[in-house]
């Protein structure tokens, strides 16, 4: 790889760069930490490495501009191996929030605009609030306060404003939601009851996550909170139940529709809906950014289909962004 005037070359080994974004730490980090979820994404890097050089970045600060990384770890045959020169990107997948937008060239999945909706809940919400409950955004102790005064439901929900993974949330009843929290500075909403369940699909409390990769959904499963939780996230010990996109119920899938076309003209994006069933009335929670690789236990035919679909956007991402300018 090398970098003469305005031409950055953007291939390594013959191959385009895919760069694999990272918030922070070290390649050993999470997710890298959850055998599982490292056995994921190797197995993915084994299907996508016919195609691209294949890159891990750990952290903004490794990013220098227009597509360019630095001190990263080059993936191959399973394994990594720190690398030091300059790393142009040919496609970024992010998974860090890293918030920037591709250019002639080079092309980023799930870009600068489109992160910020994904990944700020008061921006979703802001965008999406007819397919949600009443949400508050609040900074202090005093806005819970009159936020909570507004909310009809008997129990309420305090998020962080761009948490992932369920760290931070907060579900109670109104009046001891206060005592719960140690900061004010996030969401408050509505408590959508998901204890009727989904007819075929879920007995009771649950969060439906649907994964959509460049318009399709390709990933349905059902969260179910360990006993005595609200939170349904894996991270949180949440149980899951894999089906297929048939099995959506039209009337969540009438949303997913709505929504992807509203993202759509942001280019190239993998993303999930997750949503509640209140008395067969499907609530959107919140859009994810970075939904989490699936497990092989999850089933083979699931586990491939996302991993292959994954690859597909990345490839027509690499193709979309055309040659750099000369």
């Amino acid at each position: 790889m090398s970098k003469k005037s305005t031409h950055i070359d953007r291939t390594y080994k013959d191959k385009p760069v895919l760069v694999v974004f990272f918030k922070s730490g070290t390649v050993d980090s999470y997710p890298f930490s959850n055998a599982r979820y490292r056995q994921s994404y190797v197995d993915f890097f084994k299907l996508a490495e016919s195609f691209f050089s294949i890159f891990v970045i750990r952290g903004k600060k490794n990013y220098i501009g227009q597509g360019v990384f630095r001190r990263g770890y080059r993936y191959t045959r399973g394994r990594f191996h720190p690398y030091r020169a300059l790393i142009p990107a040919k496609v970024v997948f992010d998974k860090g929030s890293l918030h920037i937008d591709g250019t002639r060239g080079w092309a980023i999945v799930c870009g600068g605009a489109l992160s910020r909706i994904l990944s700020h809940k008061d921006k979703t919400y802001d965008k999406f609030k007819q397919f949600m409950k009443l949400q508050y955004r609040v900074y202090t102790k005093t806005d819970c306060v009159k936020a909570l005064e507004k909310i009809k439901t008997s129990f309420a929900v305090f998020k962080p404003v761009d948490n992932f993974g369920g760290v931070g949330v907060r579900i109670a009843q109104k009046e001891k939601l206060l005592t719960k929290l140690t900061r004010y500075d996030g969401v408050l909403c509505e408590f959508v009851d998901t204890s009727s369940g989904i007819p075929g699909l879920a007995q009771s409390l649950h969060d439906l996550r649907i994964t959509v990769m460049d318009g399709k959904a390709v990933q349905v499963m059902v969260r179910i909170p360990r006993r005595g939780s609200y939170l349904s996230n894996v991270a949180r010990g949440g149980a899951v139940r894999q089906f297929y996109p048939r099995k959506i119920p039209s009337v969540a899938y009438r949303i997913v529709r709505r929504v992807d076309d509203a993202l759509a003209r942001f280019g190239h994006r993998v993303y999930s809906v997750d949503m509640g069933f209140e008395r067969g009335r499907p609530y959107v929670f919140e859009l994810n950014n970075e939904p989490c690789v699936p497990y092989r236990t999850w089933g083979t035919s699931h586990y491939m289909r996302w991993h292959r679909a994954l690859l597909k956007v990345l490839r027509a991402a690499a193709k979309d962004a055309g040659s750099e300018p000369v």
